[in-house]
């Protein structure tokens, strides 16, 4: 639980005054129009996290101000002060004079400023947090909320939803601090055994969710957000099997003879999109999530696959070698009516359509490397982003997470809309690939 609270004064307001202010919400930022710029040219806002006061019971040092700084890094909308000394000496001043100095801050170059403060009961073992965010242009309060209904054990979940709260007040996006990537995991060199595996979008918080020695692949997020689908073969036929994450319990969704892999769903339609060759060559399909009710779209001597739903659920883009070699289409589910979507380069794969609509990433392969693409559902406006494969958007659309070999294994990365920011985010000694960035969670007011 949150609640919202804004100041009785502009200037030099303590934290230690927050309880007693009134309880009015903010208005909401309009989103930053940053368009699709080259990446050296979009200007940064620099903001300052300040360490969290303790107030009883502390943290590991500094958890709240490293854990929310790195979360506005990766967002890709902000970047600290250029000079920590100076940030950590005008913080002190802060403290020696008892009210916020913001000239200095903004002499410094920080536009924005962030304080705060935390509790923990420990009988309870209750977390509660106050936090603060301030406009030092216009010396003036812009976000105050108090946080409760935590445990100890979620600072870090609780840390993330104020990076979240601290990037929609200011950018009008909403953040993804609070999300998850879901990626397969080589868990030996030879990859034969491979694991479902899940990592907060900082890349923190390693979870695995598949048994040793278990081959799996083609990951997706179910339902709500609360299941996920993906493609294993402990039965030695690859077959797609579903998972709850609140209990880790599977059921089997598709085991056709041949392949059943590269799902995804849809919450709207309540179906799953996949990739089926129980007759021989892979064609999409359709069928409920417990396998119900399968439905054909495409009947030809081609390989289609990787389907994606458009965000309203009433399109697919996939890949078809239809025409000689793997490019991305579209199909409209209802009518069936199919259109190519790329004409350049000889190898297109692995469509994935935005949240928002207007953008459909693909990766394309050139040379025997691979690079991401980005391209409008219209067909216009085709760009490279970065190299890579396999790009899955993260839920606000300003953000993709991709897997890249650049490295001595391939690892997942994130990399900003416009191509900047690019993020290692795994480190796996065999490698990590498929990454599938999962829905915005829902917030408790």
């Amino acid at each position: 639980m949150s609640r919202l609270f804004m100041p009785i004064s502009r200037q030099g307001m303590l934290l230690a005054c927050l309880l007693v202010l009134a309880t009015i919400a903010p208005a909401t930022a309009q989103p930053i129009d940053i368009g699709i710029v080259s990446a050296p040219t979009r200007e940064l806002i620099t903001i300052a996290v300040t360490p969290f006061e303790a107030r009883g019971a502390r943290l590991n040092e500094e958890l709240f101000q490293v854990v929310i700084m790195n979360d506005l890094e990766l967002s890709g909308f902000f970047q600290p002060p250029r000079n920590a000394a100076f940030a950590e000496q005008t913080h002190r001043l802060d403290l020696a004079r008892n009210a916020i100095q913001f000239a200095e801050w903004y002499r410094i170059g920080a536009t924005h400023l962030v304080k705060g403060n935390y509790t923990v009961n420990p009988v309870t073992n209750d977390i509660e947090a106050e936090v603060r965010l301030y406009d030092t242009v216009g010396q003036r309060s812009m976000l105050g909320r108090q946080y409760t209904g935590y445990k100890l054990e979620d600072a870090r979940r609780l840390a993330h939803r104020i990076s979240n709260d601290i990037i929609q007040q200011i950018t009008g996006y909403p953040g993804v601090a609070d999300t998850r990537i879901m990626f397969i995991q080589q868990s030996e060199p030879m990859g034969r055994s491979k694991q479902v595996s899940l990592i907060d979008a900082d890349g923190q918080n390693l979870t695995t969710l598949t048994g040793p020695g278990e081959l799996t692949a083609t990951p997706t997020w179910g339902a709500r957000g609360t299941e996920v689908y993906f493609t294993t073969y402990r039965d030695y036929n690859p077959d797609l099997i579903g998972m709850r994450l609140s209990d880790r319990r599977t059921w089997w969704i598709s085991r056709q003879g041949g392949l059943n892999i590269s799902p995804s769903w849809s919450e709207t339609n309540e179906r799953i999109a996949l990739t089926l060759s129980r007759d021989g060559n892979s064609e999409l399909y359709t069928l409920g999530r417990d396998g119900s009710d399968m439905q054909r779209l495409t009947n030809n001597r081609s390989i289609d696959s990787s389907p994606e739903w458009s965000p309203d659920g009433s399109q697919l883009v996939y890949q078809s070698d239809r025409t000689g070699s793997p490019q991305v289409y579209i199909m409209d589910v209802r009518t069936r009516q199919e259109r190519r979507l790329t004409f350049n380069g000889t190898y297109n794969d692995a469509p994935s359509w935005s949240p928002d609509g207007r953008w459909i990433a693909y990766h394309r392969r050139s040379g025997g490397e691979f690079s991401i693409y980005l391209i409008r559902p219209d067909g216009t406006e085709e760009r490279m982003l970065t190299q890579g494969e396999d790009p899955t958007w993260a839920p606000n659309s300003m953000l993709l997470a991709f897997c890249s070999d650049r490295t001595d294994t391939r690892q997942v990365y994130s990399v900003f809309i416009d191509g900047s920011n690019l993020r290692q985010l795994t480190n796996t000694r065999f490698g990590a690939q498929s990454p599938a960035w999962s829905p915005a969670r829902p917030q408790a007011d």
